[in-house]
């Protein structure tokens, strides 16, 4: 089982030195919408193409579930003062399913 809670195959994709890993999601960025700025953030995270979703939760790193908040409007601004510098998912749960996004914490 991975960190989204779904038991399912991984995709590795490899280029030089990068690579994705979303396990349990289908990802497909010619078709997400979901957009997240400023990516490095410090204070306030700006996420949007959420109207498709009720959940939008905050990961750490390490899997956990750091904050969950309902979502009200396609746009949401998102307190991230109190987050430690590192690396974090958003992740947006609702009936078209899951999807995911990394941001960085300045």
């Amino acid at each position: 089982m991975d960190f989204y809670g779904h038991t399912a195959l991984a995709q590795y994709y490899v280029d030089n030195i990068d690579y994705d890993y979303i396990a349990g999601i289908q990802h497909d960025n010619s078709k997400n919408e979901l957009l997240i700025y400023p990516n490095p953030a410090d204070n306030l995270l700006h996420v949007s193409g959420t109207s498709d979703y009720s959940t939008l939760e905050i990961i750490n790193f390490m899997g956990q579930l750091i904050m969950s908040e309902n979502i009200v409007d396609s746009q949401m601004e998102i307190d991230i003062a109190n987050l430690s510098s590192g690396v974090y998912f958003v992740r947006l749960r609702g009936n078209k399913g899951i999807i995911a996004t990394k941001f960085i914490k300045k």
